[in-house]
């Protein structure tokens, strides 16, 4: 008799090439983020119940992401889920410069929904003079 495998087995076959690619990306919007708020990968790991390696390992792009560490790691780090699937590039200049990682790190920690609207014109407003 011949057994039939289970519709809750996975299928052997890897993942795709654009799975790999998202995974990686992902891991490295999270790495940015966590970079530009100035947090240390120990500290974020543990915020979240996880351990700093396998926090390594998602920024790596390595590590899979089950969809509740997905949503403390977003609120961890001060965004939506949506957020953390938004191109990155322009963090990573403000991971490495200081003033950039104060602004992000006090501006995370506003509540008013108001404000941070506010302080978001102000910043798109003067980012676009010469």
């Amino acid at each position: 008799m011949s057994r039939q495998s289970s519709p809750s087995r996975r299928p052997s076959t890897p993942p795709s090439s654009t799975a790999e690619e998202q995974q990686a990306l992902l891991g490295r919007r999270i790495a940015d983020l966590r970079a530009a708020l100035g947090q240390e990968r120990p500290n974020l790991a543990r915020r979240v119940g996880i351990t700093p390696s396998r926090l390594k390992r998602i920024e790596d792009g390595t590590g899979r992401l089950e969809a509740s560490l997905l949503y403390a790691l977003a609120r961890a780090l001060n965004v939506t889920v949506a957020e953390l699937f938004e191109d990155a590039s322009h963090l990573s200049r403000a991971a490495l410069d200081p003033e950039g990682r104060n602004l992000m790190r006090f501006f995370g920690t506003i509540q008013d929904a108001s404000i941070r609207r506010s302080i978001l014109k102000l910043a798109k407003a003067l980012s676009e003079k010469p």
